[in-house]
Protein backbone atom coordinates (compact mmCIF):
# COMPACT_ATOMS: atom_id res chain seq x y z
CA UNK A 1 0.00 0.00 0.00
CA UNK A 2 1.32 3.37 -1.31
CA UNK A 3 2.19 6.46 1.15
CA UNK A 4 -0.77 8.22 -0.26
CA UNK A 5 -2.76 5.76 -0.04
CA UNK A 6 -2.32 5.15 3.47
CA UNK A 7 -2.99 8.66 3.83
CA UNK A 8 -6.54 8.77 2.61
CA UNK A 9 -7.59 5.64 4.85
CA UNK A 10 -5.98 7.40 7.91
CA UNK A 11 -8.23 10.39 7.20
CA UNK A 12 -11.23 8.39 6.61
CA UNK A 13 -10.83 7.46 10.02
CA UNK A 14 -9.92 10.51 11.87
CA UNK A 15 -12.94 12.22 10.09
CA UNK A 16 -15.17 8.87 11.34
CA UNK A 17 -14.19 9.29 14.71
CA UNK A 18 -13.94 12.91 15.90
CA UNK A 19 -17.36 13.11 13.73
CA UNK A 20 -18.61 9.99 16.54
CA UNK A 21 -17.07 11.46 19.31
CA UNK A 22 -18.65 14.97 18.66
CA UNK A 23 -22.25 13.00 18.48
CA UNK A 24 -21.80 11.21 21.43
CA UNK A 25 -24.68 12.78 23.29
CA UNK A 26 -26.79 11.68 20.58
CA UNK A 27 -26.94 7.83 22.40
CA UNK A 28 -29.26 9.62 24.93
CA UNK A 29 -31.87 11.31 23.41
CA UNK A 30 -35.20 10.84 22.89
CA UNK A 31 -38.02 11.03 19.86
CA UNK A 32 -39.25 15.03 20.00
CA UNK A 33 -42.72 15.90 19.49
CA UNK A 34 -41.99 18.88 16.77
CA UNK A 35 -42.55 15.84 13.42
CA UNK A 36 -40.75 12.83 15.32
CA UNK A 37 -44.09 11.59 16.65
CA UNK A 38 -46.08 12.47 13.52
CA UNK A 39 -43.29 10.76 11.43
CA UNK A 40 -42.44 7.35 13.70
CA UNK A 41 -44.11 7.31 16.83
CA UNK A 42 -47.80 7.71 15.58
CA UNK A 43 -47.24 6.52 12.01
CA UNK A 44 -48.89 3.42 12.89
CA UNK A 45 -48.74 2.58 9.32
CA UNK A 46 -44.79 1.95 9.07
CA UNK A 47 -44.96 -0.06 13.16
CA UNK A 48 -45.48 -3.43 11.38
CA UNK A 49 -42.10 -2.66 9.79
CA UNK A 50 -40.50 -3.63 6.17
CA UNK A 51 -43.17 -5.95 4.43
CA UNK A 52 -44.89 -6.00 1.35
CA UNK A 53 -47.99 -3.71 2.04
CA UNK A 54 -45.81 -1.40 3.78
CA UNK A 55 -43.41 -0.71 0.63
CA UNK A 56 -46.83 -0.32 -1.29
CA UNK A 57 -47.91 2.03 0.94
CA UNK A 58 -44.61 4.09 1.13
CA UNK A 59 -44.52 4.15 -2.89
CA UNK A 60 -48.08 5.49 -3.19
CA UNK A 61 -48.52 7.78 -0.05
CA UNK A 62 -48.33 11.43 0.22
CA UNK A 63 -48.56 11.56 3.82
CA UNK A 64 -47.61 14.73 5.43
CA UNK A 65 -47.39 16.07 2.50
CA UNK A 66 -44.38 14.43 1.05
CA UNK A 67 -43.76 11.84 -1.03
CA UNK A 68 -40.56 10.39 -0.17
CA UNK A 69 -41.08 6.57 -0.33
CA UNK A 70 -37.26 5.67 0.89
CA UNK A 71 -37.32 7.77 3.87
CA UNK A 72 -40.39 5.77 5.07
CA UNK A 73 -38.85 2.11 4.05
CA UNK A 74 -35.58 3.48 6.09
CA UNK A 75 -37.71 4.28 8.71
CA UNK A 76 -39.14 0.80 8.60
CA UNK A 77 -36.01 -0.94 8.35
CA UNK A 78 -35.06 1.21 11.63
CA UNK A 79 -38.70 -0.39 13.72
CA UNK A 80 -37.39 -3.98 12.30
CA UNK A 81 -34.34 -3.10 13.85
CA UNK A 82 -34.53 -1.49 17.09
CA UNK A 83 -38.75 -1.35 17.44
CA UNK A 84 -39.33 2.43 18.94
CA UNK A 85 -36.36 2.58 20.63
CA UNK A 86 -34.88 6.49 20.32
CA UNK A 87 -31.26 5.30 20.31
CA UNK A 88 -31.44 2.88 17.16
CA UNK A 89 -33.08 5.86 14.90
CA UNK A 90 -30.59 8.25 16.04
CA UNK A 91 -27.36 5.52 15.41
CA UNK A 92 -28.62 5.21 11.93
CA UNK A 93 -29.13 8.94 10.87
CA UNK A 94 -25.11 9.32 12.53
CA UNK A 95 -24.28 6.40 10.16
CA UNK A 96 -25.46 8.22 7.22
CA UNK A 97 -23.77 11.25 8.21
CA UNK A 98 -20.34 9.92 8.48
CA UNK A 99 -21.17 8.33 5.29
CA UNK A 100 -21.82 11.43 4.01
CA UNK A 101 -18.44 13.08 4.99
CA UNK A 102 -16.73 10.23 3.80
CA UNK A 103 -18.37 10.23 0.45
CA UNK A 104 -17.76 14.38 -0.09
CA UNK A 105 -14.10 13.42 0.78
CA UNK A 106 -13.61 11.16 -1.63
CA UNK A 107 -15.45 13.23 -4.29
CA UNK A 108 -13.62 16.17 -3.78
CA UNK A 109 -10.75 14.41 -3.96
CA UNK A 110 -11.12 12.41 -6.92
CA UNK A 111 -12.18 15.68 -8.90
CA UNK A 112 -9.86 18.22 -7.12
CA UNK A 113 -6.62 16.26 -6.67
CA UNK A 114 -6.18 18.23 -3.53
CA UNK A 115 -6.13 16.19 -0.45
CA UNK A 116 -5.89 18.22 2.34
CA UNK A 117 -8.78 20.79 1.35
CA UNK A 118 -10.94 18.16 0.43
CA UNK A 119 -10.19 16.47 4.03
CA UNK A 120 -11.05 20.16 5.56
CA UNK A 121 -13.78 20.80 3.52
CA UNK A 122 -15.33 17.44 4.55
CA UNK A 123 -14.31 18.01 8.28
CA UNK A 124 -16.60 21.20 8.05
CA UNK A 125 -19.57 19.56 6.56
CA UNK A 126 -18.94 16.54 9.55
CA UNK A 127 -18.55 19.05 12.78
CA UNK A 128 -20.32 22.20 11.93
CA UNK A 129 -23.08 22.91 14.40
CA UNK A 130 -25.56 24.03 11.90
CA UNK A 131 -25.68 19.99 10.55
CA UNK A 132 -27.23 18.53 14.38
CA UNK A 133 -30.28 19.40 13.04
CA UNK A 134 -30.42 17.13 10.67
CA UNK A 135 -28.20 14.63 12.11
CA UNK A 136 -30.23 14.83 15.68
CA UNK A 137 -33.74 14.89 14.44
CA UNK A 138 -35.08 11.53 13.09
CA UNK A 139 -37.96 12.89 11.22
CA UNK A 140 -35.33 14.49 9.30
CA UNK A 141 -33.94 10.93 8.28
CA UNK A 142 -34.83 12.31 4.44
CA UNK A 143 -31.86 14.86 4.64
CA UNK A 144 -29.18 12.69 5.60
CA UNK A 145 -30.43 9.97 3.31
CA UNK A 146 -31.10 12.00 0.73
CA UNK A 147 -27.47 13.61 0.73
CA UNK A 148 -26.21 9.96 1.09
CA UNK A 149 -27.44 9.66 -2.61
CA UNK A 150 -25.92 12.71 -3.67
CA UNK A 151 -23.10 12.87 -2.85
CA UNK A 152 -22.70 9.02 -4.28
CA UNK A 153 -23.75 10.81 -7.43
CA UNK A 154 -21.14 12.90 -7.34
CA UNK A 155 -18.74 10.13 -7.34
CA UNK A 156 -20.81 8.31 -10.55
CA UNK A 157 -20.60 11.42 -12.77
CA UNK A 158 -16.58 11.88 -11.59
CA UNK A 159 -16.26 8.62 -13.59
CA UNK A 160 -18.92 9.38 -16.31
CA UNK A 161 -17.45 12.73 -17.30
CA UNK A 162 -13.59 10.77 -17.53
CA UNK A 163 -14.67 8.28 -19.57
CA UNK A 164 -18.65 9.01 -20.87
CA UNK A 165 -20.39 5.92 -21.18
CA UNK A 166 -24.44 5.42 -21.39
CA UNK A 167 -24.10 2.74 -18.50
CA UNK A 168 -21.96 5.63 -16.26
CA UNK A 169 -25.21 8.06 -16.99
CA UNK A 170 -27.53 5.38 -16.12
CA UNK A 171 -25.54 5.11 -12.62
CA UNK A 172 -26.00 8.80 -12.37
CA UNK A 173 -29.44 9.27 -13.30
CA UNK A 174 -30.40 5.93 -11.08
CA UNK A 175 -28.82 7.49 -7.79
CA UNK A 176 -30.41 11.16 -8.83
CA UNK A 177 -33.83 9.05 -8.53
CA UNK A 178 -33.08 7.70 -5.41
CA UNK A 179 -31.73 10.97 -3.66
CA UNK A 180 -35.37 12.38 -5.11
CA UNK A 181 -37.46 9.17 -3.66
CA UNK A 182 -35.61 10.03 -0.07
CA UNK A 183 -36.13 13.86 -0.24
CA UNK A 184 -36.45 16.53 -3.50
CA UNK A 185 -33.87 18.68 -2.08
CA UNK A 186 -31.67 17.00 -4.90
CA UNK A 187 -33.69 19.26 -7.98
CA UNK A 188 -30.75 21.64 -7.83
CA UNK A 189 -28.23 18.68 -9.24
CA UNK A 190 -28.45 19.57 -12.70
CA UNK A 191 -27.73 23.06 -12.19
CA UNK A 192 -25.14 21.93 -9.76
CA UNK A 193 -23.34 19.81 -12.24
CA UNK A 194 -22.98 22.58 -14.49
CA UNK A 195 -21.29 24.37 -12.01
CA UNK A 196 -18.64 21.41 -11.45
CA UNK A 197 -18.59 20.78 -15.31
CA UNK A 198 -16.48 24.30 -15.14
CA UNK A 199 -14.54 23.47 -12.18
CA UNK A 200 -13.01 21.22 -10.92
CA UNK A 201 -13.52 18.92 -13.61
CA UNK A 202 -12.95 21.55 -16.49
CA UNK A 203 -15.41 20.52 -18.92
CA UNK A 204 -17.11 23.30 -19.78
CA UNK A 205 -14.93 24.71 -22.94
CA UNK A 206 -15.63 26.73 -25.81
CA UNK A 207 -18.01 25.27 -28.12
CA UNK A 208 -18.68 22.75 -25.58
CA UNK A 209 -21.55 24.42 -23.64
CA UNK A 210 -25.23 23.32 -25.05
CA UNK A 211 -23.83 20.08 -25.52
CA UNK A 212 -23.47 19.50 -21.80
CA UNK A 213 -26.61 21.37 -21.41
CA UNK A 214 -28.40 18.95 -23.30
CA UNK A 215 -26.54 16.06 -21.57
CA UNK A 216 -28.36 17.19 -18.22
CA UNK A 217 -32.27 17.30 -19.72
CA UNK A 218 -33.22 13.73 -18.77
CA UNK A 219 -31.73 15.15 -15.20
CA UNK A 220 -33.88 18.32 -15.20
CA UNK A 221 -36.88 16.27 -16.55
CA UNK A 222 -36.63 13.88 -13.34
CA UNK A 223 -35.99 16.97 -11.11
CA UNK A 224 -39.59 18.58 -12.48
CA UNK A 225 -41.31 15.62 -11.59
CA UNK A 226 -39.99 15.20 -8.44
CA UNK A 227 -41.26 19.14 -7.72
CA UNK A 228 -44.32 17.91 -9.21
CA UNK A 229 -45.22 14.69 -6.92
CA UNK A 230 -43.99 16.93 -3.95
CA UNK A 231 -46.47 20.42 -5.01
CA UNK A 232 -49.24 18.58 -5.61
CA UNK A 233 -50.07 16.73 -2.52
CA UNK A 234 -49.25 20.45 -0.49
CA UNK A 235 -51.72 21.56 -2.49
CA UNK A 236 -54.31 19.48 -1.62
CA UNK A 237 -53.78 20.05 1.82
CA UNK A 238 -53.36 24.04 1.83
CA UNK A 239 -49.36 24.03 2.67
CA UNK A 240 -48.54 25.64 -0.74
CA UNK A 241 -48.80 29.59 0.43
CA UNK A 242 -50.45 31.68 -2.07
CA UNK A 243 -48.69 34.53 -3.44
CA UNK A 244 -51.14 37.28 -2.77
CA UNK A 245 -51.46 35.90 1.10
CA UNK A 246 -47.81 37.52 1.71
CA UNK A 247 -46.66 40.65 -0.21
CA UNK A 248 -44.02 40.64 -2.67
CA UNK A 249 -41.61 42.80 -0.69
CA UNK A 250 -42.17 41.03 2.64
CA UNK A 251 -40.92 37.66 0.05
CA UNK A 252 -38.50 39.19 -0.69
CA UNK A 253 -37.14 40.36 2.37
CA UNK A 254 -37.83 36.91 3.29
CA UNK A 255 -35.12 34.97 0.99
CA UNK A 256 -32.85 38.32 0.93
CA UNK A 257 -32.12 38.00 4.72
CA UNK A 258 -32.41 34.40 4.43
CA UNK A 259 -29.44 34.02 2.75
CA UNK A 260 -27.34 36.64 4.74
CA UNK A 261 -28.68 35.25 7.93
CA UNK A 262 -27.27 31.83 7.42
CA UNK A 263 -23.90 33.01 6.72
CA UNK A 264 -24.22 34.83 10.17
CA UNK A 265 -24.87 31.63 11.69
CA UNK A 266 -21.80 29.70 9.77
CA UNK A 267 -19.26 32.28 11.41
CA UNK A 268 -21.11 32.74 14.83
CA UNK A 269 -23.09 29.20 15.63
CA UNK A 270 -23.51 29.83 19.25
CA UNK A 271 -27.29 30.46 19.12
CA UNK A 272 -28.55 28.19 16.84
CA UNK A 273 -31.79 26.51 17.32
CA UNK A 274 -34.26 24.49 15.82
CA UNK A 275 -37.10 27.33 15.51
CA UNK A 276 -36.58 30.84 14.57
CA UNK A 277 -39.53 33.16 14.66
CA UNK A 278 -40.78 34.26 11.20
CA UNK A 279 -40.70 37.68 10.50
CA UNK A 280 -43.25 39.27 8.44
CA UNK A 281 -41.89 42.00 7.45
CA UNK A 282 -37.89 42.77 7.71
CA UNK A 283 -36.70 46.66 7.70
CA UNK A 284 -35.98 47.85 4.70
CA UNK A 285 -32.34 49.14 5.60
CA UNK A 286 -31.59 45.29 6.13
CA UNK A 287 -32.52 43.98 3.18
CA UNK A 288 -31.37 46.74 1.15
CA UNK A 289 -27.87 45.72 2.77
CA UNK A 290 -28.31 42.12 2.33
CA UNK A 291 -28.72 42.68 -1.05
CA UNK A 292 -25.97 44.60 -1.36
CA UNK A 293 -24.02 42.15 -0.01
CA UNK A 294 -24.99 39.22 -2.02
CA UNK A 295 -24.78 41.42 -5.55
CA UNK A 296 -21.56 42.67 -4.64
CA UNK A 297 -19.98 39.10 -3.58
CA UNK A 298 -21.61 37.89 -6.83
CA UNK A 299 -20.03 40.29 -9.07
CA UNK A 300 -16.71 39.55 -7.16
CA UNK A 301 -17.12 35.46 -8.30
CA UNK A 302 -17.78 36.06 -11.72
CA UNK A 303 -15.00 39.10 -12.33
CA UNK A 304 -12.78 36.36 -10.48
CA UNK A 305 -14.16 32.85 -12.25
CA UNK A 306 -11.04 32.58 -14.10
CA UNK A 307 -8.40 33.41 -11.09
CA UNK A 308 -10.51 32.07 -8.24
CA UNK A 309 -12.89 29.68 -10.00
CA UNK A 310 -13.34 27.81 -6.62
CA UNK A 311 -14.98 31.37 -5.56
CA UNK A 312 -17.24 31.40 -7.84
CA UNK A 313 -18.41 27.55 -7.64
CA UNK A 314 -18.74 28.12 -3.82
CA UNK A 315 -20.74 30.91 -4.00
CA UNK A 316 -23.21 29.93 -6.73
CA UNK A 317 -23.28 26.72 -5.16
CA UNK A 318 -24.39 28.16 -1.85
CA UNK A 319 -27.04 30.09 -3.66
CA UNK A 320 -28.26 27.49 -6.26
CA UNK A 321 -28.94 24.34 -3.58
CA UNK A 322 -31.00 26.97 -1.39
CA UNK A 323 -33.34 28.05 -3.70
CA UNK A 324 -36.05 24.93 -2.69
CA UNK A 325 -35.78 26.22 0.74
CA UNK A 326 -35.35 29.94 0.26
CA UNK A 327 -38.82 30.33 -0.26
CA UNK A 328 -38.90 30.77 -3.84
CA UNK A 329 -41.49 27.92 -4.08
CA UNK A 330 -43.56 28.96 -1.49
CA UNK A 331 -44.26 25.80 -0.11
CA UNK A 332 -44.75 27.25 3.30
CA UNK A 333 -44.61 29.76 5.81
CA UNK A 334 -41.39 28.12 7.56
CA UNK A 335 -38.88 30.33 9.28
CA UNK A 336 -35.48 29.84 8.82
CA UNK A 337 -34.19 26.25 9.53
CA UNK A 338 -30.49 24.89 10.31
CA UNK A 339 -31.35 21.92 8.70
CA UNK A 340 -31.59 23.26 5.04
CA UNK A 341 -28.21 24.34 4.55
CA UNK A 342 -27.05 20.78 5.26
CA UNK A 343 -25.34 20.81 1.53
CA UNK A 344 -25.38 23.97 0.34
CA UNK A 345 -23.14 25.33 3.27
CA UNK A 346 -20.45 22.88 1.58
CA UNK A 347 -20.13 25.59 -1.06
CA UNK A 348 -19.05 28.42 1.55
CA UNK A 349 -16.29 25.72 3.18
CA UNK A 350 -15.30 25.01 -0.47
CA UNK A 351 -14.58 28.66 -0.96
CA UNK A 352 -12.96 28.60 3.05
CA UNK A 353 -11.05 25.81 2.26
CA UNK A 354 -9.58 26.65 -0.76
CA UNK A 355 -9.07 30.52 0.24
CA UNK A 356 -7.17 29.36 3.74
CA UNK A 357 -4.97 27.39 1.21
CA UNK A 358 -4.10 30.19 -1.24
CA UNK A 359 -3.57 32.49 1.66
CA UNK A 360 -1.32 30.53 3.35
CA UNK A 361 0.93 30.08 0.30
CA UNK A 362 2.36 33.54 0.90
CA UNK A 363 3.36 32.36 4.28
CA UNK A 364 7.45 30.78 4.45
CA UNK A 365 5.45 27.77 6.33
CA UNK A 366 2.59 27.28 4.20
CA UNK A 367 1.39 23.59 5.63
CA UNK A 368 1.95 24.20 8.91
CA UNK A 369 -0.35 27.80 8.94
CA UNK A 370 -3.12 25.99 7.09
CA UNK A 371 -3.10 22.95 9.71
CA UNK A 372 -2.87 25.31 12.64
CA UNK A 373 -5.73 27.11 11.52
CA UNK A 374 -7.86 24.49 10.34
CA UNK A 375 -7.27 22.06 13.16
CA UNK A 376 -8.42 25.61 15.44
CA UNK A 377 -11.23 25.92 13.74
CA UNK A 378 -12.58 22.54 13.61
CA UNK A 379 -11.66 22.21 17.38
CA UNK A 380 -14.28 25.11 18.42
CA UNK A 381 -16.74 23.83 15.50
CA UNK A 382 -16.83 20.28 17.66
CA UNK A 383 -17.18 21.49 21.26
CA UNK A 384 -20.44 23.66 19.51
CA UNK A 385 -21.86 20.57 17.83
CA UNK A 386 -21.55 18.78 21.18
CA UNK A 387 -23.43 21.15 22.73
CA UNK A 388 -26.33 21.27 20.14
CA UNK A 389 -26.77 17.75 20.69
CA UNK A 390 -27.08 17.88 24.05
CA UNK A 391 -30.04 20.54 22.97
CA UNK A 392 -32.01 17.60 21.63
CA UNK A 393 -32.02 15.52 24.56
CA UNK A 394 -35.67 15.81 24.39
CA UNK A 395 -38.70 18.12 23.68
CA UNK A 396 -38.66 20.32 26.90
CA UNK A 397 -35.09 21.04 26.90
CA UNK A 398 -35.06 21.94 22.83
CA UNK A 399 -37.80 24.08 23.11
CA UNK A 400 -36.39 25.94 26.02
CA UNK A 401 -33.45 25.93 24.40
CA UNK A 402 -34.95 27.90 21.32
CA UNK A 403 -36.82 30.21 23.77
CA UNK A 404 -33.36 30.96 25.67
CA UNK A 405 -31.61 32.36 22.80
CA UNK A 406 -34.31 34.09 20.30
CA UNK A 407 -36.73 36.77 21.10
CA UNK A 408 -40.61 36.83 20.43
CA UNK A 409 -40.09 33.00 19.33
CA UNK A 410 -44.02 32.46 19.75
CA UNK A 411 -43.95 28.88 17.59
CA UNK A 412 -41.47 28.02 20.59
CA UNK A 413 -44.00 28.84 23.31
CA UNK A 414 -46.39 26.85 21.78
CA UNK A 415 -44.48 23.71 21.44
CA UNK A 416 -43.32 24.07 24.56
CA UNK A 417 -46.85 24.65 26.14
CA UNK A 418 -47.49 21.11 24.44
CA UNK A 419 -44.89 19.07 25.59
CA UNK A 420 -45.83 20.65 29.08
CA UNK A 421 -49.65 19.56 28.45
CA UNK A 422 -48.82 16.58 27.26
CA UNK A 423 -46.73 15.90 30.53
CA UNK A 424 -49.87 16.60 32.45
CA UNK A 425 -48.36 20.13 33.44
CA UNK A 426 -51.60 21.76 32.34
CA UNK A 427 -50.96 24.90 34.25
CA UNK A 428 -47.02 25.53 33.41
CA UNK A 429 -48.54 24.95 29.66
CA UNK A 430 -51.11 28.11 30.01
CA UNK A 431 -48.43 30.01 30.77
CA UNK A 432 -46.45 29.34 27.64
CA UNK A 433 -49.57 29.37 25.44
CA UNK A 434 -50.24 33.18 27.11
CA UNK A 435 -46.80 34.11 26.38
CA UNK A 436 -47.26 33.24 22.79
CA UNK A 437 -50.00 35.01 22.67
CA UNK A 438 -49.02 37.93 23.90
CA UNK A 439 -46.74 37.84 20.93
CA UNK A 440 -49.15 37.19 18.59
CA UNK A 441 -52.61 37.67 19.91
CA UNK A 442 -54.41 36.01 16.67
CA UNK A 443 -52.96 33.64 15.68
CA UNK A 444 -54.55 29.86 15.30
CA UNK A 445 -52.31 27.12 16.26
CA UNK A 446 -51.74 28.81 19.64
CA UNK A 447 -55.63 30.20 20.29
CA UNK A 448 -56.55 26.54 19.65
CA UNK A 449 -54.13 24.95 22.14
CA UNK A 450 -54.67 26.95 24.47
CA UNK A 451 -59.15 26.62 23.81
CA UNK A 452 -58.51 23.10 24.23
CA UNK A 453 -55.97 23.13 27.26
CA UNK A 454 -59.29 25.33 28.99
CA UNK A 455 -61.39 22.36 28.25
CA UNK A 456 -58.95 19.97 29.21
CA UNK A 457 -59.42 22.01 32.61
CA UNK A 458 -62.67 22.47 32.56
CA UNK A 459 -63.46 25.52 31.71
CA UNK A 460 -65.36 25.04 28.58
CA UNK A 461 -67.07 28.10 28.18
CA UNK A 462 -64.09 30.49 28.58
CA UNK A 463 -62.51 28.04 26.01
CA UNK A 464 -65.17 28.52 23.46
CA UNK A 465 -63.93 31.76 22.05
CA UNK A 466 -60.33 30.55 21.53
CA UNK A 467 -61.42 27.69 20.08
CA UNK A 468 -63.88 29.86 17.46
CA UNK A 469 -60.96 31.90 16.80
CA UNK A 470 -58.82 29.15 15.96
CA UNK A 471 -61.56 27.89 13.34
CA UNK A 472 -60.01 28.89 9.95
CA UNK A 473 -56.91 26.48 10.36
CA UNK A 474 -58.87 23.51 10.02
CA UNK A 475 -61.24 23.74 7.17
CA UNK A 476 -58.17 22.42 5.14
CA UNK A 477 -56.69 20.47 7.35
CA UNK A 478 -58.36 18.55 10.22
CA UNK A 479 -61.90 20.29 10.54
CA UNK A 480 -63.81 17.20 11.66
CA UNK A 481 -61.36 17.41 14.83
CA UNK A 482 -62.25 21.50 14.89
CA UNK A 483 -65.84 20.41 14.89
CA UNK A 484 -65.40 17.91 17.10
CA UNK A 485 -63.77 19.98 20.01
CA UNK A 486 -65.95 22.76 19.69
CA UNK A 487 -69.08 20.25 20.17
CA UNK A 488 -67.56 19.11 23.24
CA UNK A 489 -67.18 22.34 24.65
CA UNK A 490 -70.31 23.73 24.13
CA UNK A 491 -72.04 20.34 25.24
CA UNK A 492 -70.31 20.65 28.43
CA UNK A 493 -71.74 24.51 29.03
CA UNK A 494 -75.59 22.98 28.11
CA UNK A 495 -75.67 24.59 24.83
CA UNK A 496 -77.16 21.47 23.25
CA UNK A 497 -78.94 23.86 20.61
CA UNK A 498 -75.70 25.73 19.42
CA UNK A 499 -74.04 22.34 19.41
CA UNK A 500 -75.98 20.57 16.92
CA UNK A 501 -74.86 22.93 14.10
CA UNK A 502 -71.50 22.01 14.26
CA UNK A 503 -72.53 17.78 15.13
CA UNK A 504 -74.33 18.17 11.96
CA UNK A 505 -71.26 19.63 9.97
CA UNK A 506 -68.89 16.72 11.73
CA UNK A 507 -71.57 14.04 10.70
CA UNK A 508 -71.53 14.98 6.77
CA UNK A 509 -67.56 14.92 7.08
CA UNK A 510 -67.37 11.59 9.20
CA UNK A 511 -70.82 10.17 9.20
CA UNK A 512 -69.43 6.21 9.96
CA UNK A 513 -67.96 8.05 12.80
CA UNK A 514 -69.27 6.53 16.39
CA UNK A 515 -68.08 8.89 18.60
CA UNK A 516 -70.00 11.66 16.49
CA UNK A 517 -73.30 9.79 16.84
CA UNK A 518 -72.66 9.91 20.44
CA UNK A 519 -72.27 13.64 20.72
CA UNK A 520 -75.53 14.13 18.37
CA UNK A 521 -77.58 11.73 20.96
CA UNK A 522 -76.27 14.02 24.02
CA UNK A 523 -76.92 17.01 22.30
CA UNK A 524 -80.42 15.70 21.43
CA UNK A 525 -80.69 14.07 24.80
CA UNK A 526 -80.19 17.99 26.79
CA UNK A 527 -82.87 19.37 24.39
CA UNK A 528 -85.18 16.28 25.78
CA UNK A 529 -85.65 15.13 21.45
CA UNK A 530 -85.06 11.50 23.32
CA UNK A 531 -86.57 9.54 19.99
CA UNK A 532 -84.29 11.66 17.24
CA UNK A 533 -81.74 10.85 20.65
CA UNK A 534 -82.47 7.19 20.74
CA UNK A 535 -82.03 6.67 16.73
CA UNK A 536 -78.43 8.71 17.27
CA UNK A 537 -77.74 6.20 19.24
CA UNK A 538 -79.36 3.09 17.29
CA UNK A 539 -76.74 4.61 14.48
CA UNK A 540 -74.01 4.11 16.61
CA UNK A 541 -74.82 0.64 17.37
CA UNK A 542 -74.92 -0.62 13.64
CA UNK A 543 -71.78 0.71 13.25
CA UNK A 544 -69.86 -0.46 16.11
CA UNK A 545 -72.10 -3.09 17.73
CA UNK A 546 -69.64 -4.04 20.21
CA UNK A 547 -69.26 -0.41 21.92
CA UNK A 548 -70.46 -1.10 25.82
CA UNK A 549 -70.76 2.89 26.16
CA UNK A 550 -73.52 2.93 23.20
CA UNK A 551 -75.80 0.14 25.04
CA UNK A 552 -75.19 2.35 28.35
CA UNK A 553 -76.29 5.96 26.51
CA UNK A 554 -79.04 3.54 25.44
CA UNK A 555 -80.47 2.56 28.20
CA UNK A 556 -79.86 6.00 30.01
CA UNK A 557 -82.23 7.69 27.06
CA UNK A 558 -84.71 4.75 27.49
CA UNK A 559 -84.84 5.49 31.06
CA UNK A 560 -85.88 9.11 30.14
CA UNK A 561 -88.76 7.55 28.15
CA UNK A 562 -89.98 5.88 30.87
CA UNK A 563 -89.44 2.59 28.61
CA UNK A 564 -87.73 0.55 32.10
CA UNK A 565 -87.52 -3.09 30.86
CA UNK A 566 -85.86 -2.08 27.85
CA UNK A 567 -83.43 0.05 29.74
CA UNK A 568 -82.49 -2.77 31.67
CA UNK A 569 -82.06 -4.75 28.42
CA UNK A 570 -79.87 -2.21 27.24
CA UNK A 571 -77.62 -1.72 30.62
CA UNK A 572 -77.33 -5.70 30.91
CA UNK A 573 -75.98 -5.76 27.35
CA UNK A 574 -73.84 -2.88 27.89
CA UNK A 575 -72.01 -4.48 30.98
CA UNK A 576 -72.15 -8.15 29.23
CA UNK A 577 -69.45 -6.11 26.47
CA UNK A 578 -67.39 -4.94 29.16
CA UNK A 579 -66.93 -8.25 31.06
CA UNK A 580 -67.53 -10.77 28.81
Amino acid sequence: MDRQRRLIYLIILMLTAATFVCYLPLRYNEFVTYDDYDYILKNTQIHSGLNVENIKWALTSSYFSYWHPLTWISHMIDIELFGLNPKGHHMISLFFHIANTVLLFAALRLMTGRLWQSAFVAALFALHPMAVDSVAWAAERKNVLSTFFWFLLFIFYYYYARRPALWRYLAVFGTLALGLMSKPMLVTVPFLLLLLDYWPLGRLKAGKHIGLIIEKVPLMLLSVLSLLLTTIPRLRVGKIIPHDSVSVGAWTGRAVNSYTGYLIHMISPAKLTVLYPFIWEWPWWQTALSAAFLLSVSVAAVAAFKKYPYLFVGWFWYLGTMVPVIQVFLVNISPMADRFTYVPLIGMFIITAWGMGDMSKKTSSANAVYLTAALSILAVLGGFTWRQVGYWRDSGTLYRHAIDVTQGNYMAYNNYGGYLESNGKLDEAMVQFEKGLQITPDNEELSYNKGHLLILMGKGKEAEGYILRSARIWYKGDSANFYKRLSASLLSEGKYAESLEYITKLLLINPKDTDDHKLLSEALTGLKRYTEALAAIEKGISLSPKDADLYYRKGMILMKMGQTEAAEAAFRQSSALKHP
